[in-house]
């Protein structure tokens, strides 16, 4: 339709303006003869004094609070019940998608207000400061700028690799739903999830909470790892590609961080974080593999920043230029940016159903790429 193509320009004309200017910010920062420190001085290593009691439930809010919501509002008969197991009508993914960005504020206040609850833990405390912004800005951008390539060429190796052998590729729901030529709103509300709210969310989790909690344990990174490898036995029924995945970069990680070395603990849970942050995305195979190189900047990021704003600044940066890919329709192979999530659930009851096994559902975004040829078959 004529207007809806004008308004996909618009709407890309109109992100990659606001990026243009965070640019021109950046820049400007940079020229400044009296400018603040790149990084801050003296490095130190991540406070954490939060029990691993506070972490637990955090990561239960992140996951479980958008899935009880719409099993409330079934429940109340204010939302369908669908089978998860099938694929999901245009109206249904947009009704979790509302519902997604109607929660995600109380899923993020709850989130501070567990770690407040439990150890009075400020939001300043987890990295959320803003008195650096502008040089969190600049390294934003660089990190987006040297990144972004990185990611896009992985994502395209990974999707050769995977039609060349047969392994089945899942195109993400925004991708269906950017098929299927939604309404304005139904953009506005895409670009929300994932230039706003799945920046803020998942990186408050993370590297707020999870990587600087990790990074103080030997331990840390790996219990991490672990629980990438049990999200990829969880779609061992599906496909074996995730569980490999997770087995052989955990090797490799524990590996390159077994020999002692100065911030080991530190590796460790950038590593152990970055691979869980790319497992929650399995569904929509092959974007873990992309993502977990992503995952690594956005750690690096933060543990270097000692703070969330660059981090944040670069997953936005990221998304926003996935986003404008799908409104420009060049991404026809591999998903757009999406809202912050929880894993699929094995639950198949009727009665209840909840969204956790529906695409719409999954965590941050894997890069659009041009795929060397049509879209295979159905993050």
């Amino acid at each position: 339709m004529p207007g809806n193509v004008t308004f996909r320009w618009t709407a890309a004309a109109g992100l990659l303006a606001l990026m243009l200017v965070g640019l021109a910010v950046a820049g400007r920062w940079r020229l400044r003869p009296n400018r603040l420190p790149l990084f801050p001085r003296p490095a130190r290593y991540p406070l954490a004094g939060w029990s691993g009691s506070e972490v637990a439930l955090a990561l239960f809010v992140f996951v479980a609070l958008p899935n009880l919501a719409v099993a409330a509002l079934q429940s109340a008969g204010l939302f369908p019940v669908f089978d998860p197991s099938e694929p999901l009508t245009t109206e249904t993914q947009f009704r979790l998608l509302v519902v997604k960005v109607a929660i995600s504020p109380l899923m993020i206040a709850a989130m501070f207000g567990v770690m407040w609850a439990g150890s009075r833990t400020r939001p300043r405390t987890l990295g959320l400061r803003c008195w650096r912004w502008q040089p969190a800005l600049y390294l934003g951008y660089v990190c987006y700028l040297v990144v972004t390539p990185i990611v896009f060429g992985v994502q395209m190796l990974a999707h050769w690799l995977n039609q060349r052998f047969a392994v089945q590729v899942e195109p993400h729901v925004l991708q269906r739903l950017g098929e299927q030529d939604p309404t304005p709103l139904t953009w506005l509300l895409i670009g929300l999830t994932a230039v706003v709210i799945a920046p803020l969310s998942e990186e408050l989790l993370f590297r707020g909470i999870m990587m600087p909690w990790l990074a103080r344990r030997w331990w840390g990174g790996w219990s991490a790892m672990a629980g990438a490898i049990a999200m990829g036995f969880a779609a061992a029924d599906r496909t074996i590609a995730p569980l490999a995945f997770s087995l052989v970069v955990s090797l490799l990680s524990i590996a390159v961080t077994f020999p002692r070395m100065p911030e080991q603990g530190v590796r460790r849970a950038i590593l152990g974080t970055a691979l869980l942050f790319a497992m929650f995305h399995y569904t929509f195979w092959p974007h873990p593999i992309p993502l977990f190189v992503l995952g690594i900047a956005l750690g690096w990021l933060a543990h270097r920043s000692r703070g969330l704003l660059a981090p944040i600044f670069l997953h936005a940066l990221f998304n926003a230029t996935s986003l404008i890919m799908i409104l420009l329709g060049l991404a026809n192979s591999s998903p757009p940016p999406s809202p912050p999530s929880s894993p699929p659930s094995s639950s198949s009851s009727s009665s209840s159903s909840s969204p956790t096994r529906g695409p719409s559902w999954e965590a941050a975004a894997p890069p659009p790429v041009v795929a060397p040829e049509a879209s295979p078959p159905r993050p």
